[in-house]
């Protein structure tokens, strides 16, 4: 059994979950006009940002969330909602909105469990078979949790987070050196400066994902490392629970990667990819989609999976159907 096997209801405070979910809801609401429609003064369509097909039409459509259309490329399959909130809005959902609200509703009260299992197997089960120590900047590193793990596994340790409370948080409460409250563009570090870089659910946020890739290439030495989680759409998750699943939020997440579409991701800024694989949590997922959708799915006939999580999980990982989507690649 994994040692870092992750019981879900530890990492969020009982209602924490329905609460955000009736935020979201009502926040996705925001984006109506009078009519019901979709505003567009408050949103824009967008072509596909992974290959840069342009707008497909609306045959494409997979479903609609809340007004909101869930496309798939007819090109290269990658998932995305269009129209979606435009950036400004997306951008303050970081810095003032339920995102950033998680921070104290949920990250910090779960901290020390996220610490003592995500974050000790990202650093001795990923990290440091490939990277025994160096240099490591995180991207999108919230309030630096992660980066406390590595620091004290004595990884030199360097931190970007967009929300200014919590690079604050990361800087005086956890006495992290390094850490600047902002936006990657490339230029705030050396040339070559990094042995490994880390995008734990990062890719989906931003709006030029192969930007921010060749800015990444750039900042890293030959043969330095970079490790990317994203959430998978070719989960069993998401065939259970399809447009309920949890990972379906089009103000805050941009696209939506299948083990294919991902790897395609990283090739094109020119990175190696080593391995993709995916592991867990779609379990616990679909039994909270059943909770936040009462009477819709036949929870008793599920039942079975949820009093047996870890054996179903494990079959779930081994068929490469995990809901998290892991990467890992060099730069050659």
């Amino acid at each position: 059994m994994d040692k870092f096997t992750i019981d879900k209801t530890s990492l969020h405070p009982a209602g924490s979950i329905e609460k955000q979910y009736e935020e979201m809801k009502e926040d996705l609401k925001g984006y109506w006009d009078e009519r019901g429609c979709l505003d567009i003064d408050k949103v824009e369509s967008v072509s596909c940002s992974l290959c840069g097909s342009a707008l497909p039409d609306f045959s494409t459509v997979l479903f609609v969330k809340y007004r909101f259309p869930y496309l798939q490329c007819p090109s290269c399959t990658l998932v995305y909602p269009s129209p979606r909130p435009r950036m400004e809005y997306v951008e303050d959902q970081y810095k003032n909105g339920r995102f950033s609200n998680s921070f104290e509703e949920i990250y910090l009260p779960s901290a020390e469990y996220r610490m003592s299992t995500i974050f000790r197997e990202r650093v001795e089960e990923i990290l440091m078979p490939r990277v025994p120590t160096g240099r490591l900047l995180d991207i999108g590193c919230s309030s630096g949790h992660f980066l406390k793990v590595a620091f004290d596994h004595g990884f030199d340790v360097y931190g970007i987070e967009p929300n200014p409370e919590m690079a604050s948080f990361a800087s005086d409460e956890l006495n992290l050196p390094n850490i600047i409250s902002g936006t990657l563009r490339g230029d705030e570090y050396p040339f070559e400066h990094f042995d490994v870089i880390t995008l734990w659910d990062v890719l989906e946020h931003v709006p030029q994902p192969n930007e921010l890739l060749l800015a990444v290439y750039r900042l890293l030495k030959p043969g330095g490392w970079i490790f990317a989680y994203t959430e998978n759409f070719d989960s069993f998750n998401y065939l259970i629970t399809g447009s309920d699943s949890e990972m379906f939020s089009p103000d805050v997440h941009l696209r939506h990667y299948t083990p294919k579409t991902f790897r395609k991701e990283f090739e094109k800024a020119d990175f190696i990819v080593r391995e993709v694989m995916t592991k867990g949590l779609d379990i616990q997922h679909i039994e909270t989609a059943t909770k936040l959708n009462p009477g819709k799915y036949p929870e008793k006939k599920l039942q079975f999976m949820f009093d047996n999580h870890k054996e179903w999980q494990a079959i779930i990982n081994a068929c490469g159907k995990g809901n998290n989507l892991r990467l890992f690649a060099q730069k050659g």
